[in-house]
């Protein structure tokens, strides 16, 4: 198809063709034809969401099979404007039928059977609650709480959800009509089915068709892609406590023991005890080496916090071996369990699957816990590059025992530090069609080199850049002269402050504007030095979500009275303010990450250890991706224009200053 045919169906439905955005769908239709991976930024105004539709169906209209078409998220705000509005619109644009659907968690869906447990058995949920959730089945509720006019409180719906300890599948008297299940099954006939990237990751991690259609099935949409590299080290990453641990697995025997008839085999009763002996030992073992490391690291740093485990000293490697060894024999006698369970409920005339509900939900915990356990052990003896991060936290847990006080314990944490690895492994090594990613701001200084890398992709990776169709050039740009650095953090934030109040106050009372700082510290300490007539004026983070905070700040201009956010990172990217909402925004300092958390330390020392610079590779580009997400609040629309100040002479006197000012929108340099 032309670039002329893909225009000429913009203007048979009435749309503004603009060229960023045929180029951007044509792009995405040759991606599925070729099987492609493609990496499109696309900025702010081109039409990404309604683009990468067309060009998918497009190129799904000229292949010679059909592919389901998997769509994934970050936000809520963006899965809704999907369902509710692009794909309506494109099903009016293109005259053709398709279906689509939204895909979630089981815990969004409500559990029949524990419904009806809870009705019979009570368990602290009023009856009312109860009352409501029947008469809502009564009429026809699919089981998602989401379409719910008045959910529960999350305290009861946590009682009455679909959880994966306490499912039994096929084995449950209400599979029938499981509303988890139905909503499964519509996933698996849906056209377009749109997740978010948590779902996409879980779906990843747990194998092939475990929850979203097959690879070979399956195109992808990678929206808001800059936010999936974080997601997978969070997803991809472990934890469990030590004395928590222990306890659990003190209780599996006891589980085992009371299965009905003969399902546990004497042998695996046996080997159960015997693994147990080692298992217990070798996590109190673990403990107390773990407990001298972080006495000694308190000592000498006189910080009770975090330890991070720069090098596993080899006693406790050792240890680790013996604890994913016993394991593993653990995770075997439970599959067994299961699996002798489902098969003496099939058979049995006497028991039903409600009769061994407990037994099947200890079950599923126990597999669970034990997964978790081998996982965090065998990456707590890794050695691979790039490293896994691995680190401790402290904190007291109650003695089992009677008379007994808190007990010191720790919190085991690990996770990769780079997720490209994992990205490559799980996903750009399996997938068969094509991938396309897409956002308003993708690349960092320039270019995608950083963000290829992050995410595991070949350098030769097919890159797209489409810039924004609005007129920078309208709005204004503000490089304020400071006589303190940021570095010098009491004296910049009283300068910087001094800068705010006057900036705002000699503004137009019905234009709205907004200050974003990088620490919530840096912010009450500017919010306590502003007059007081002007804090009257300010909504702060904290003090409502995030969305209450815009329909404040809206409601005030539109009373022709001011407002003023002042926001910290998550009002960097996700809020719309066009025209009089938002006509002045200030950055109180250049968005660079402290690397004070133990991943972005164990990755920085592997990259400095390699000869690179932690600043250059990973620092620089990250500051430059979130500045020009910061300065992108500020033009939503054509006719927007305003002026963005930014306090920070670093700007102007570092080297990295003039990388950092190019890579933002053209706007007027002041």
């Amino acid at each position: 198809m032309s670039m002329k045919e893909i225009e000429k169906i913009f203007k048979d439905a009435g749309f503004k063709v603009r060229d960023s955005q045929v180029e951007m769908v044509e792009s995405v239709r040759q991606a599925v034809l070729r099987q492609q991976k493609v990496v499109i930024e696309a900025g702010t105004g081109v039409g990404k969401t309604f683009a990468y539709l067309l060009g998918v169906y497009l190129g799904q209209k000229d292949c010679k099979e059909k592919k389901q078409v998997i769509i994934s998220t970050n936000t809520i705000a963006l899965q809704e404007q999907l369902m509710e509005k692009d794909l309506p619109d494109l099903k009016k644009l293109i005259g053709d039928s398709f279906s689509y659907v939204i895909a979630k968690g089981r815990g969004r869906y409500i559990c029949h059977k524990r419904l009806t447990n809870i009705q019979h058995e009570g368990n602290g949920v009023e009856q009312s609650v109860l009352d409501e959730l029947d008469v809502q089945l009564d009429k026809g509720w699919n089981g998602d709480v989401d379409v719910l006019k008045k959910a529960p409180h999350y305290s009861d719906w946590q009682q009455v959800c679909n959880t994966s300890n306490t499912c039994i599948g096929k084995r449950c008297e209400f599979v029938q009509e499981c509303a988890f299940i139905q909503a499964r099954r519509r996933l698996r006939q849906a056209d377009i089915v749109v997740v978010n990237h948590s779902l996409l990751l879980s779906h990843l991690s747990f194998g092939d068709g475990s929850i979203l259609p097959e690879f070979e099935k399956s195109i992808y949409v990678i929206d808001e892609c800059h936010h999936l590299p974080n997601k997978a080290l969070s997803a991809f990453s472990g934890q469990l406590t030590l004395m928590g641990s222990q306890k659990w697995i003190n209780d599996v025997d006891k589980t085992l023991n009371a299965l009905p008839g003969k399902i546990m085999r004497s042998e695996d009763l046996k080997s159960l005890q015997e693994s147990k002996k080692v298992l217990v030992p070798s996590l109190t073992e673990s403990q107390s080496i773990l407990h001298g490391l972080y006495q000694k690291r308190v000592i000498a740093e006189r910080d009770d916090e975090v330890l991070r485990l720069k090098s596993v000293p080899n006693e406790l490697i050792e240890v680790a071996k013996n604890i994913k060894q016993a394991a593993l024999v653990y995770q075997g006698i439970l599959k067994r369990g299961k699996r002798g369970l489902d098969d003496f409920v099939e058979k049995s005339e006497i028991h039903s699957e409600a009769s061994l509900d407990k037994q099947f939900s200890a079950l599923n915990f126990y597999n669970e816990r034990i997964g978790n356990l081998i996982y965090v052990w065998d990456m707590l003896m890794s050695q691979a590059e790039p490293p896994v991060a691995k680190w401790l936290m402290p904190h007291e847990t109650q003695s089992s025992e009677e008379g007994g006080g808190a007990q010191q314990d720790y919190n085991v944490f690990v996770s990769a530090t780079i997720a490209g690895s994992l990205l490559g492994q799980l996903f750009w090594s399996q997938v068969q069609n094509s991938v396309v990613m897409c956002s308003a701001t993708i690349r960092s200084l320039g270019g995608f080199e950083r963000y290829l890398e992050s995410m595991g992709l070949e350098a030769d990776t097919k890159t797209l850049y489409l810039s924004s169709p609005f007129d920078y050039q309208k709005s204004q740009l503000e490089l304020p002269k400071l006589k303190y650095a940021p570095q010098q953090s009491v004296e910049h934030i009283k300068e910087s402050a001094a800068i705010i109040a006057k900036e705002l106050q000699d503004g137009n009372a019905s234009q709205g504007a907004m200050v974003l700082f990088t620490s919530l510290f840096a912010m009450n300490k500017t919010f306590d030095l502003m007059p007081k007539k002007l804090q009257s004026s300010i909504l702060m983070q904290g003090d409502k979500s995030k969305s209450a905070m815009v329909a404040a700040h809206k409601k005030m201009i539109d009373y022709g009275k001011a407002s003023i956010i002042f926001g910290v990172d998550s009002f960097a990217e996700g809020v719309d303010l066009p025209g009089k909402y938002l006509e002045t925004l200030m950055i109180h300092k250049l968005p660079f990450s402290v690397p004070s958390d133990p991943i972005a330390q164990t990755r920085n020392e592997w990259l400095e250890a390699q000869g690179k610079n932690a600043f250059i590779e990973v620092s620089l580009p990250e500051a430059s991706l979130k500045l020009t997400q910061m300065v992108g609040r500020l033009v939503r629309d054509e006719q927007d224009s305003g002026k963005v100040m930014i306090l920070d002479n670093r700007l102007k006197t570092k080297f990295y200053g003039k990388m950092l000012l190019e890579n933002l929108p053209g706007f007027e340099v002041i």
